[in-house]
């Protein structure tokens, strides 16, 4: 059993990929579009993989240490954070943001009802990925009652002004 008291975040810009999703047990999968970049999203065990090679763009949080990664959240800790993140490939302004709140099946359950994949794990565990209404970008939650935690990520892809 991954111990996921910890959650590391990853993410690459301009074709810099340094993950494989082999590296990881596959739950679910699918694909989607942002405007014309394909993409494939992974419900892992860890967590989720997102990438679009179209985009050059690789996003991965996941339970257990990565080869690199650009931060870690201790789901152990009591004080809950909150962390944007901005990249700029070289057509996009890309923000992801990442928010841990306590746990309440209540939100997880709005969340399952606008998200276009998912995974139930045991104990009402969960990850979704939901697309934003005006499709520059998508949601995950992911639901650990274990550690009384939700962990929700908004990632964007706004147009870069040269």
């Amino acid at each position: 059993m991954i111990d996921l008291s910890k959650l590391y975040c990853d993410l690459s810009v301009d074709a810099k990929f340094k993950h494989s999703v082999g590296e990881f047990s596959i739950f679910t999968q699918s694909d989607f579009k942002i405007e014309d970049f394909n993409f494939k999203v992974y419900v892992i065990g860890e967590s989720h993989f997102i990438e679009s090679r179209d985009m050059g763009y690789q996003e991965v949080v996941a339970g257990r240490e990565l080869k690199s990664h650009i931060v870690v959240f201790d789901l152990k800790s009591p004080i809950f954070s909150k962390s944007f993140f901005r990249l700029k490939s070289r057509e996009y302004n890309i923000k992801f943001d990442i928010d841990i709140i306590h746990y309440e099946k209540e939100v997880i359950d709005k969340f399952l009802k606008s998200s276009f994949i998912y995974h139930k794990f045991s104990n009402d565990a969960v990850t979704a990925i939901a697309l934003v209404k005006n499709k520059n970008g998508f949601d995950t939650i992911h639901g650990y009652p274990e550690f009384n935690s939700i962990v929700l990520t908004k990632t964007r892809f706004n147009h870069y002004a040269h």
